[in-house]
């Protein structure tokens, strides 16, 4: 369940999904965007084909299990953002990504 709080924007508190433009996939909770980073806190961060996992791979089980939290905080910089979703909706819509 989100939690609002004055002067932060609607993904706060929400379990988001954020795909890079690289290889990486960002999974944690939203806190905020300040300047040119966004902020999720108790995020598990996957490099697509660590540890022989893809990122479609790595995706499927975190709809099946959840998020398993790597790091307490991070900051990723918006422009290696590619899209934000939130995790619900993506579990709802299933999509399928490609490794490429």
């Amino acid at each position: 369940m989100p939690v609002f709080h004055p002067g932060h924007d609607s993904f706060h508190g929400f379990t988001m999904l954020l795909q890079s433009n690289g290889p990486r996939t960002f999974v944690g909770r939203w806190d905020a965007v300040e300047g040119d980073v966004v902020w999720l806190n108790d995020a598990a961060v996957h490099t697509d084909g660590e540890y022989g996992v893809s990122k479609s791979a790595f995706l499927e089980q975190l709809a099946m299990l959840g998020p398993t939290n790597t790091v307490a905080r991070i900051a990723i910089p918006l422009s290696e953002v590619h899209s934000v979703e939130r995790l619900g909706d993506w579990k709802r819509n299933r999509r399928t990504y490609s490794s490429d």
